[in-house]
């Protein structure tokens, strides 16, 4: 028996059925879920010369976005 899976997951419609199968395969088994993601322009916004805290507010925002889904998958 699996004691732990990791399931990388994307927010797709995908990803919940991942989900499904893995619960079946493994009932017991506890889930760890991983979401890998970019912040979008995040280079771009340093090189255009934003302010470092603005774009640390930015990642954070991102991150509370990806958590988000994270609860809701």
């Amino acid at each position: 028996d699996y004691q732990r899976v990791l399931v990388a997951v994307d927010f797709s419609p995908v990803s919940a059925a991942a989900l499904t199968f893995i619960r079946a395969l493994a009932p017991t088994a506890e889930l760890v879920l991983l979401h890998s993601f970019d912040v979008l322009f995040d280079g771009k916004l340093a090189y255009a010369g934003v302010a470092d805290a603005v774009i640390q507010q930015y990642r954070v925002e991102a991150r509370d976005r990806a958590l988000q889904q994270l609860r809701q998958l």
